[in-house]
């Protein structure tokens, strides 16, 4: 029987390689870790800023029952 978890660990997280490359040197480590995941969580955290706005800005709830009723789009014609 083929182990179901013997794939999950075969290649180091990219946390494990950056501890690895900078021994002692936690903060070098932590830097490098960073450079990867924060430019990618950067656009989607532009994009999710309307519905976010919606969700808890000045017209909320009302921009976001808006957008259920399409009573945004009804206004934008």
């Amino acid at each position: 029987m083929k182990d179901r978890f013997a794939g999950a660990y075969s290649t180091p997280p990219s946390w494990a390689k950056a501890i690895a490359a900078h021994p002692g040197d936690t903060e070098a480590a932590l830097t490098s870790y960073e450079e990867t995941p924060f430019p990618r969580s950067e656009s989607a955290a532009a994009k999710a800023h309307p519905i976010l706005e919606l969700c808890v800005g000045d017209r909320a709830p009302f921009g976001m029952l808006g957008l259920f009723t399409g009573a945004a789009a009804e206004a934008a014609l």
